[in-house]
């Protein structure tokens, strides 16, 4: 009895699935997929660790600093971008942050150069 029903049901899924097609076109992309197979991309992610990490720093420091223009967040997040200091704590990105923050606030040198001006991706 069990194995008529998965039968029925596979049948199904198979109509439904063949309804679902003819009303979508079909991508470059998606015949890519299919000749990966299922799964090809499951638990993986389109965005490299580096890119997430300078996103959720992005994030972090959109929602925790207070910058009327925002040239305060544009500037720490530049420095911090592809440095070698979060490259070093790609899965701890707001420790390469806190690290970074320490960094300028400790020179006065850096920190006359992070007020006066936005700076090129030296990295801090």
């Amino acid at each position: 009895m069990t194995d008529e029903r998965d039968k029925r049901r596979s049948e199904f899924e198979a109509e439904l699935e063949s309804e679902i097609r003819k009303g979508r076109g079909f991508s470059p992309q998606e015949a890519l997929g299919r000749m990966a197979g299922p799964g090809a991309m499951k638990g993986a992610s389109p965005v490299s660790r580096q890119q997430q990490a300078e996103i959720q720093i992005g994030t972090w420091l959109g929602s925790h600093v207070t910058d009327d223009t925002g040239a305060l967040k544009s500037v720490l997040l530049r420095h911090i971008k592809g440095s070698e200091r979060l490259l070093n704590n790609v899965d701890r990105p707001l420790v390469a942050l806190a690290e970074a923050c320490t960094r300028i606030l400790a020179s006065d040198e850096l920190l006359r150069e992070v007020s006066a001006k936005p700076m090129s991706n030296g990295g801090v």
